[in-house]
């Protein structure tokens, strides 16, 4: 759409910092490189505050940086939950590095979940046997997240009308199909 690839990241990063000062400053003015807002009044701020919650999705360094630079917290979908821990631990320290308290990032796992009658050799996170897969839940609890969701369509019905058991009694939300988009609970 006209957009060099070259300038993604930097263009990410400026848009960001637009929409933090568009939600929280009086009057906006920002002269960047890629936008730039003559002083504005720009009102009906957001009723979150500072703002609302910023949460990415980032598996390259440079947006795993963006994350502990710009976000409050990671989404990680499909990512190897044994690796989980580790690539938090990188984001937390490149916060510190950042100036940021590192323990104001929350850890907010997606799976697609996939339940199968028999445990599976190879497998991805998220899919296998149910012990298989609290096994992962689990794992994510070690890592710090703060809340685990599973995506209805990509997860067969039956997950969604099951109930297992967590170490801690976290929630899974399940974001619901079709055009009403509610979220449901249920009890891991």
């Amino acid at each position: 759409m006209g957009v060099a690839m070259g300038d993604r990241a930097a263009r990410a990063d400026e848009f960001l910092e637009v929409m933090k000062r568009a939600w929280t400053d009086d009057v906006v003015e920002f002269d960047g490189d890629f936008f730039q807002i003559p002083a504005s009044v720009i009102d009906l701020k957001p009723v979150q505050k500072p703002h609302p919650p910023i949460y990415m999705a980032a598996f390259s360094p440079g947006a795993m940086k963006r994350v502990a630079t710009f976000a409050d917290g990671w989404t990680p979908v499909m990512w190897p939950t044994d690796q989980l821990s580790s690539a938090m631990d990188g984001i937390k320290t490149m916060a510190r590095e950042a100036g940021r308290n590192p323990d104001d990032l929350e850890l907010v796992v997606r799976g697609n979940v996939r339940v199968t009658p028999e445990p599976l050799e190879e497998r991805g996170s998220f899919v296998g046997s149910w012990d298989q897969i609290l096994s992962d839940i689990k794992a994510t609890e070690l890592a710090g997240q703060t809340s685990c969701s599973s995506n209805r369509r990509a997860t067969p019905r039956r997950v969604h009308q099951s109930h297992g058991a967590s170490s801690s009694g976290r929630r899974i939300a399940v974001a619901g199909a079709g055009s009403h988009r509610r979220q449901h609970h249920h009890r891991l």
